[in-house]
């Protein structure tokens, strides 16, 4: 059949409208395929940053009492349970902050719900730790943070206990 014929040209049009189709359906697919996993830890990384934020408010808070009464007070953990999703697989839901009679004596109270339970541990006569700990992906892995509080070490760095997981 030469390649001029009218039979041709018709067949090869609506392959070519095909192949358009299915690029045209290819390209958004892959591309969502890339970035939906992104996006997803990005909104992680977000809610993680509760736990650093808060963390380096308790700080401040603990060398306040330290300068006023010569101690760390320790406190929590609060809330009672870790906050996670009702079922596996299922994101973490923000729950209220009550402050236990350590956060309260501290006067330290976070904006609104959290993600993360908190708590303060007393290591030394003037060193403790204060710690974060959430599951904000609903994968039953907790995220763990902490901070070393010292009046001796004016360090603000936040560790991430669990570097693999946000």
């Amino acid at each position: 059949m030469p390649l001029n014929c009218p039979q041709f040209r018709l067949r090869w049009g609506r392959w070519r409208l095909i192949l358009a189709i299915c690029a045209g359906l290819a390209v958004p697919c892959v591309l969502g395929a890339i970035a939906l996993p992104n996006f997803m830890t990005d909104g992680l990384r977000a809610k993680s940053a509760e736990a650093r934020f808060n963390l380096q408010g308790i700080r401040s808070f603990e060398l306040s009492w330290f300068d006023e009464h010569g101690t760390l007070l320790p406190a929590g953990p609060v809330p009672g349970a870790v906050p996670s999703g009702t079922r596996l697989g299922e994101p973490a839901q923000k729950v209220e902050f009550v402050p236990d009679p350590g956060f309260q004596a501290l006067e330290w109270k976070p904006e609104g719900r959290v993600f993360f339970q908190y708590r303060v541990t007393l290591t030394g006569p003037r060193t403790a730790v204060a710690t974060a700990r959430g599951d904000i992906d609903g994968d039953g892995r907790l995220a763990e943070y902490r901070l070393v509080i010292s009046p001796d070490d004016r360090r603000t760095v936040v560790e991430n206990l669990t570097p693999d997981h946000y």
